[in-house]
């Protein structure tokens, strides 16, 4: 574990072991830990947890009121003191990482930091989604139409990070760099690592947030439903070939389902805005929002921080209570809303003649057009305006002119085979904005948040994250797992310790007891705890 500690400062944050250990931080931890009769009483909060560790401590925490936490744990058997020299140590190297990320950061997310106390929550609000926009790489960038090609370039660059032996340079500030959305490695530890930095530079409250669901997760049941009901009801009315652009981002959006990677370890952040609210922040998993208030994350903040000495590696988990998952149901009733439409809108052309000057007449005085153009991100207003309305009309029907300028393709009408071809074009884009509701949207606007995760405070939960990575390769070792098991409360620690005969059995009766289990992973639990 040292090794891994050394590589870390030196490679990653330009210190040393020796640096480290001179340093009245370290001492002071150290010093804390082993005179741990004095600093940590054995009647006070603080000092019962201490003496009973990490993992039992956790277990109550999460699972009990604090109260009724403390007075089980005062019955039960002292566990081993940590080590004092390598907790002090991953303590110190947590701030390393933090400081040295900030290095990283480009000159317009420090001005975003700038502003932030003089800001507003709802200007706070607009900061981070501007800091979000900024640190999500090229890569992941959504505009566009989303084609075969891109999702197989997507699913290999996927494929080469998984596997690729560098564990080291997207966790460590000093060999990701400076940020560059184009081109810069950092995963999401190390974008973690500067949001961080970011949040001390603003001089706001921070948590890292490692989801036991991903909110993705929940979007890609919705989508893969709606996408499923989509493609057999375009081929069924003979809509399916109508815009070949269209045909193919349904054929990519299924394969996009059906190759994607399940996710295990994951860290973003949150972060307290003016008037106590607080909002995640997770670029690397493309989800930002503002937390809903049953969480209580300022409660959750506090409690950590009370043990943040005596248990540095804590965690809280908290779950929204449906909150995400009412999100995206909404979002998916409009969805099935607008395609039942398209079958309304069929139905009425079947009554009327066969024209174009009818078609856009008809869906010029529905309510339609003013759903299909909101879900464009059209500015409403402009639909209050008749001569507006019927241009915009115009234009969702018959499609921009041929340079791509937003005047309708007023060309078409001359088409003899116009009215089929609009007819076909307009009802399948119900189909295609429906499916944009629940594919791109939530996440652009902020309006959805992991459901549930493991909140803790960051410095140290990044240093455990990286050593975690480094620790196999350092020296060629076998892990540690007692290290992480004593220290770090987080459910994947306790999951790679299922695959340790040495550790099994306390592993499996953490996870066993805890309220909400990983979404990827199941375990049968042997003797209770």
């Amino acid at each position: 574990m040292e090794e891994a500690i050394r590589i870390a400062l030196e490679v990653g944050c330009g210190s040393s072991l020796q640096k480290v250990r001179r340093s009245k931080r370290y001492k002071t931890v150290r010093r804390r830990i082993e005179d741990a009769a004095r600093h940590f009483p054995a009647d006070s909060d603080c000092g019962v947890a201490f003496r009973v560790g990490n993992p039992r401590m956790g277990i109550l925490l999460n699972t009990l009121p604090e109260p009724k936490a403390l007075e089980q744990a005062r019955s039960l058997v002292p566990a081993d003191p940590p080590d004092p020299d390598l907790l002090a140590l991953t303590t110190c190297l947590g701030s390393h990482l933090v400081r040295a990320a900030g290095q990283c950061l480009p000159d317009e997310i420090t001005e975003l930091a700038a502003r932030w106390q003089n800001s507003s929550a709802d200007e706070q609000i607009q900061i981070v989604s501007q800091l979000y926009f900024a640190l999500r790489s090229d890569s992941q960038e959504s505009s566009g139409c989303l084609t075969v090609e891109r999702v197989l370039e997507k699913a290999e660059q996927e494929r080469r990070r998984r596997y690729d032996p560098d564990v080291r340079t997207p966790v460590l500030p000093r060999l990701y760099g400076k940020w560059d959305s184009a081109d810069n490695p950092a995963n999401c530890q190390g974008k973690t690592q500067m949001i961080t930095a970011f949040g001390r530079l603003a001089g706001t409250r921070v948590l890292s947030v490692s989801p036991l669901t991903h909110s993705r997760s929940q979007l890609d049941e919705s989508r893969r439903h709606l996408l499923h009901r989509a493609r057999n009801e375009l081929r069924r009315r003979d809509l399916d070939t109508v815009d070949p652009l269209f045909a193919e981002s349904l054929q990519a959006a299924h394969l996009e389902g059906a190759i994607s990677v399940e996710s295990g370890f994951h860290v973003g952040a949150a972060l307290e805005l003016k008037d106590k609210r607080w909002v995640m922040l997770d670029p690397h998993g493309l989800v930002w929002g503002v937390v809903p208030d049953v969480l209580d994350l300022g409660a959750v903040y506090n409690m950590l921080k009370k043990y943040r000495h005596a248990l540095p590696g804590l965690t809280m988990i908290r779950d929204d209570a449906n909150h995400s998952t009412q999100v995206i149901q909404e979002r998916l009733a409009l969805a099935e809303d607008l395609i039942s439409r398209s079958h309304a809108f069929e139905e009425q052309l079947d009554q009327a003649e066969a024209d174009l000057p009818t078609l856009i007449r008809l869906f010029e005085a529905s309510n339609d057009i003013d759903l299909l153009w909101g879900c464009s991100d059209g500015d409403p207003q402009a639909l209050q305006d008749p001569a507006q309305r019927k241009v915009i009309a115009h234009l969702l029907i018959l499609g921009p002119d041929e340079e791509g300028s937003l005047m309708p393709n007023i060309g078409r009408i001359l088409d003899p085979l116009g009215y089929s071809r609009c007819r076909k074009s307009i009802l399948s884009y119900y189909y295609a904005a429906a499916l944009n509701l629940v594919l791109d949207q939530l996440n652009e606007a902020g309006q959805i948040i992991h459901p549930i995760a493991e909140y803790a405070l960051p410095e140290f939960d990044l240093a455990t994250s990286v050593l975690n990575d480094l620790h196999e390769s350092a020296d060629g070792r076998p892990r540690d797992e007692g290290f992480f098991i004593r220290n770090v409360f987080r459910q994947m620690t306790f999951a790679r310790a299922l695959h340790n005969p040495q550790h099994v059995i306390a592993a499996s009766q953490v996870l066993c007891r805890l309220p909400f289990l990983h979404e990827n992973f199941g375990l049968s639990c042997p003797n209770s705890f």
